[in-house]
């Protein structure tokens, strides 16, 4: 039982205050030996509580606690009100619509609403995608802090399709579109033979507090038909935003 209040412990320290540590750096907070730290940290990311950055040796909450965290919220919470949402924007265009949130350099779904096709974009809740490649991670890069960028320059960023753009100068140029124009695209860069389209939902701080994405096989979503659908998600990501808000007054 120690052990696992070791480990709580160590959990508790992650949040959006501070989404990243250390393992030394985490050991010295909570006055708890290294080896001790090292070790739960470890057990952690193999449960996929939390994940460790392959460069920087760093942790952050991982996917796992994502799912568990959001199977549990109450009827306030954005995956709630998000829901109905989703569902008439799945029912309308036939695709799979996702709502994710940004942990670290990663994008994580928090509600899937799967298409009813036979051939359809699956995922899970907890399901996580880098930011510099897809859809929902642009939309996070476009219109949350400067310093996101700065960091995905300082991370891997490994070509993951032949389509994949990993020049941080385009990347910067299609963010200020993105930004513009109020939604972004994913031609296939996070997957052959997948599209997306994303936009964000704006809490009442006026920050990104999630984003609404529309994930298609390519044949389905032909890039002449991307900006349609893209307003289409950004609408229904604007519905969730003014109904959040007014859910926090």
């Amino acid at each position: 039982m120690k052990t696992v209040a070791k480990a709580i412990r160590l959990l508790k320290m992650f949040s959006a205050e501070h989404e990243e540590w250390g393992a030394s750096e985490l050991g010295r907070a909570v006055a708890m030996d290294k080896v001790i730290v090292h070790r739960l940290l470890r057990a952690l990311a193999e449960g996929e509580l939390l994940v460790q950055d392959a460069t920087t040796r760093r942790y952050r909450m991982g996917p796992g606690l994502i799912a568990l965290a959001h199977r549990n919220l109450g009827s306030m919470d954005v995956t709630s009100l998000a829901r109905p949402h989703l569902e008439r924007l799945r029912d309308e265009t036939g695709e799979t619509i996702l709502l994710s949130v940004r942990r670290g350099n990663v994008v994580v779904v928090t509600l899937p609403c799967e298409s009813r096709q036979a051939v359809r974009v699956s995922a899970e809740v907890g399901d996580s995608v880098p930011m510099y490649c897809s859809a929902s991670g642009r939309v996070f890069l476009a219109f949350g802090p400067a310093t996101l960028f700065q960091e995905i320059d300082a991370t891997p960023m490994p070509a993951l399709t032949a389509h994949t753009i990993t020049n941080l100068d385009e990347i910067g140029k299609q963010l200020v579109d993105i930004k513009r124009r109020g939604w972004a695209v994913d031609d296939e860069e996070l997957a052959d033979g997948v599209r997306a389209v994303a936009a964000p939902v704006f809490g009442p701080t006026g920050d990104v507090e999630c984003c609404v994405a529309l994930r298609a096989p390519s044949g389905r979503l032909p890039r002449n038909e991307m900006p349609k659908l893209a307003k289409k998600v950004a609408e229904t990501a604007q519905h969730i935003g003014e109904e959040l808000q007014r859910s926090r007054r």
